[in-house]
Order: structure tokens, then C-alpha cells, then sequence
């Protein structure tokens, strides 16, 4: 995938993170990884598993490789890669149970990042 992206224009990379909810995410110093994530020690902080925490947890882990094939494939492939936060996208029925103006709010805070990965991303490639 690398190989041919490195030859289109404005090339990049996103995965999206996790957010601030309980169970908040913890990778410890990935104790688990180190044990081998076998039970009962199943996740990175090396504690029992937790469906939900694994969750985030695997959005940390996301996070963090993206800021890894950042430092070492931008420079030579030009390629953009990022991560980000996208919130709740309220538009979808998953929230047909919440107020109209919680979806109306949540659905504008989208479209605020939206334009902003685009702003940012267009601005990355002024010459």
C-alpha cells in the first residue's frame, strides 16, 4: 500500500482514536504485551480482559503506530499519516434516541473537524 501511494498526490493516512469515556484506555507499560496477553493477564497493561477497555485500548495502539509510520515513511514517501478523534457522528441511528439539539450539537462538532483535517491537510502541501 505504501509503494502506491507515495505516487499520488496528497497522499495520507488516517485512523481514528478513541475517546475520553469510561473505561478510559491505559496501556500500563505494556506489561501484557510483554507476558504475551495470555489469561488472565489478556490486556497491554497487563490486567484482566475487559471488553471495552480492549477496545480503546486497541485505539491507543492504532494511534500510536500511526505515529510510528509517520516518523519513519513520511520523509521518503511524502505520505501524511494521522489520527484523530472523530466524536460521535450523531446522523447515523445509533442516537435516534437522543434530543434533537444533542444531534444537531454533535453533528456540527463534526463538521468542525471535518474542516479542519481538510484545511490542514491542504495546508500541508503549500509550497
Amino acid at each position: 500500500m505504501l509503494f502506491s501511494m507515495q505516487f499520488t498526490y496528497s497522499a495520507f493516512l488516517f485512523i481514528t482514536g478513541g475517546g475520553l469515556v469510561y473505561p478510559q484506555a491505559d496501556l500500563g507499560k505494556l506489561q501484557g504485551f510483554e507476558a504475551g496477553a495470555k489469561n488472565p493477564i489478556s490486556m497491554a497493561d497487563g490486567k484482566p480482559f475487559f471488553g471495552a477497555k480492549a477496545y480503546k485500548d486497541s485505539k491507543v495502539c492504532n494511534m500510536m503506530t500511526v505515529s510510528e509510520l509517520h516518523r519513519r515513511y513520511h520523509e521518503s514517501t511524502g505520505i501524511a499519516f494521522s489520527s484523530m478523534y472523530p466524536g460521535c457522528i450523531a446522523e447515523t441511528p445509533l442516537f435516534r434516541e437522543k434530543r434533537p439539539w444533542f444531534r444537531k450539537v454533535k453533528q456540527f462538532r463534526s463538521m468542525l473537524i471535518a474542516l479542519t483535517l481538510h484545511f490542514t491537510f491542504n495546508a500541508m502541501h503549500i509550497d
